[in-house]
């Protein structure tokens, strides 16, 4: 017994539409939940809409395309995620209950006092000028005096290893919340709300905003959320860089503390944007792209594409059948291929130039001053023990959610 047999009409839920290709994406605001399906679908549903029955709306469809459409699959599907529901039951008739996991739950949005009129005061064109011509004056300040972008070896102070740490990792979650902060503001001024939240890329703990809503709006209103974060670093970063200059010049008068501090700061926020170069992960920088050229998702038909052309190589028949992606999109996964590729190559040289020489210089420090016990001298004994136990913790928690990712049930987009 199918799911409409219960009834010959069904209500349509408002939802919300977007042409991206040759697909429509039609959403649902207060469940977050938005699905891409064919222009076609989305016309049965509006003529459904109008209080057609489904006989009549099947009629019409093979009338206009000339063919039988698989009305009770779509409903079906849709049904799950709240789009679609059968009308109000006559009295003494039963409807078969919705699964608990069929019935979207309205999502809590954070941060909702932000009012459209606030958020605009710091995405307006006006505001956009403005940082405009700070990232460019840091831009000049940084070809006038080039020293004053820091290395790695900002971030290596033997003496003081548990304060450094601590204030590397406080300015990391502040500027990481003021980062998201930024994501959900830009789509605030866009009118869309958003949730805060935490997550993981690979093993990496991260702060992440969901902001499914932006799929309501018209392609070209999404990238200003999409990168308001990385715009934050930006931005932020050049405001390093001139107060630097500044005080190299003599302009502002800074504390060779003060200096170290603005370094750190400038050092996260370049190897943050760097991160976002990581194209084999779904960073902001991937996201935009990914809205460009209109993927559903790019990562994972680009991971297949190179088994694919692995196996190939290798004399073998490709393990993933990626006909039934559109040819205009296994050009752009071929393309993406390629910026894949140099993500990975960039993420090694990071690791390679700087990850791996602070450890080189840290590690034989810290295990020396715990080898050594409190004979070393107690301050020393207990810099090095706490440092170790917030990389734990960190690690810890970034591979916890790794794992819970990996045993989740991989979940692909509807094309």
């Amino acid at each position: 017994m199918s799911w409409l047999d219960h009834a010959s009409t069904v209500v349509i839920h408002p939802f919300t539409r977007q042409t991206g290709g040759d697909e429509v994406v039609i959403g649902l605001t207060e469940t977050g939940t938005f699905l891409s399906l064919p222009p076609d679908a989305v016309e049965l549903l509006d003529e459904l809409a109008l209080g057609k029955t489904v006989s009549e709306v099947r009629t019409w469809y093979e009338t206009r395309y000339g063919e039988e459409p698989d009305i009770e699959g779509l409903l079906e599907h849709l049904s799950a995620y709240g789009f679609v529901g059968l009308p109000p039951s006559p009295e003494g008739q039963t409807q078969p209950p919705a699964a608990p996991s069929q019935t979207p739950k309205k999502q809590t949005y954070h941060l909702t006092f932000i009012s459209e009129r606030v958020a605009r005061v710091f995405f307006g064109r006006g505001a956009l000028a403005l940082y405009g011509a700070v990232v460019t004056a840091g831009m000049a300040a940084v070809l006038a005096r080039p020293s004053i972008v820091p290395a790695w070896r900002t971030l290596f102070v033997p003496s003081h290893i548990t304060a450094t740490s601590l204030l590397v990792t406080f300015l990391s979650l502040l500027t990481i919340a003021l980062h998201e902060l930024a994501h959900l503001t830009a789509a605030r001024a866009a009118g869309v709300s958003c949730r805060l939240g935490f997550g993981n890329r690979l093993w990496t703990l991260v702060a992440e905003t969901d902001m499914s809503g932006m799929w309501s709006l018209p392609k070209h209103q999404r990238y200003l959320p999409i990168l308001a974060g990385p715009l934050f670093d930006v931005v932020s970063a050049s405001a390093v860089l001139l107060a630097l200059f500044a005080g190299s010049e003599g302009w502002l008068a800074l504390t060779p503390w003060m200096v170290r501090t603005g370094g750190i700061l400038l050092f996260i926020h370049l190897m943050r944007l760097l991160w976002q170069c990581y194209f084999y992960v779904r960073t902001d920088f991937y996201y935009a792209l990914t809205t460009f050229w209109d993927c559903k998702d790019l990562l994972r038909d680009t991971e297949d594409f190179l088994r694919n052309r692995v196996a190939r190589l290798r004399g073998r028949s490709p393990p993933v059948d990626q006909s039934h992606i559109p040819a205009r999109e296994r050009r752009v996964i071929a393309v993406y291929s390629v910026i894949w590729l140099l993500g990975r190559v960039l993420a090694f040289g990071t690791l390679f130039f700087v990850q791996l020489p602070l450890l080189i210089h840290y590690v034989p420090i810290i295990l020396r001053a715990i080898a050594t016990g409190l004979q070393g001298g107690l301050y020393s004994f207990v810099d090095s023990l706490l440092v170790i136990t917030i990389w734990l913790v960190t690690m810890t928690l970034g591979i916890t959610f790794w794992i819970r990712e990996l045993r989740a049930p991989s979940r692909r987009p509807v094309r």
